[in-house]
């Protein structure tokens, strides 16, 4: 003998089973109205910040290639320079190119199977912005670096087009994903 009564609910498989099913789902419930729409105003603003972020990637790599052909004409007339900083936008174009494949990929699943919480989502913000942040102000010490004791000779490089917009394109870069960072540190998870 079991000690299991016929008849008694345990013996019931589909109780259990629907019991099974209520352990392996979570829900959440809301106390009002009020804390539905916070929740859900939390959600759009996670959301919208995960789309800017992937457009502004999207731009960095744009810019990162326009760049590159700028500085990889230029290398007829400042030669070492121009190569070095040719290289420089080749290992970005790199870089940025996987970081929007990443991002592609975390879209897809976000938003067509699986919604990520948004402590997900401040958090991949937080690491992409640092990243992209320290990548700019690296390239942006090179880019002055190489272009202050040019080592060809190349005496007004500091003034070319190709300077003037990778210098632009950098401190742009540093403010926009600065400004990334703190609004992902400033969207708590604990809102959603």
């Amino acid at each position: 003998m079991t000690g299991i009564r016929r008849g008694s609910s345990f013996a019931d498989t589909s109780k259990l089973e629907s019991l099974r099913k209520q352990a392996s789902t979570v829900h959440f419930e809301e106390n009002g109205p009020e804390e539905a729409r916070k929740n859900d105003l939390a959600r759009k603003r996670h959301h919208s910040l995960l789309l800017t972020h992937f457009v502004s990637t999207l731009f960095h790599l744009i810019s990162s290639v326009l760049l590159y052909l700028s500085w990889n004409s230029a290398d007829v007339t400042c030669g070492e320079t121009s190569v070095f900083l040719t290289n420089l936008q080749a290992v970005l174009i790199g870089i940025y190119g996987l970081t929007i494949v990443v991002k592609v990929f975390i879209l897809i699943k976000h938003f067509f199977h699986l919604r990520f919480p948004a402590k997900y989502i401040t958090v991949i913000l937080s690491l992409i912005a640092g990243k992209q942040f320290v990548l700019a102000v690296i390239c942006e010490v090179f880019l002055e670096a190489s272009t202050m004791v040019p080592r060809t000779g190349c005496r007004g490089i500091r003034g070319t087009l190709p300077v003037l917009g990778s210098r632009i394109f950098y401190l742009l870069s540093i403010v926009i994903n600065a400004f990334f960072f703190a609004v992902a540190a400033k969207l708590h998870p604990a809102e959603e």
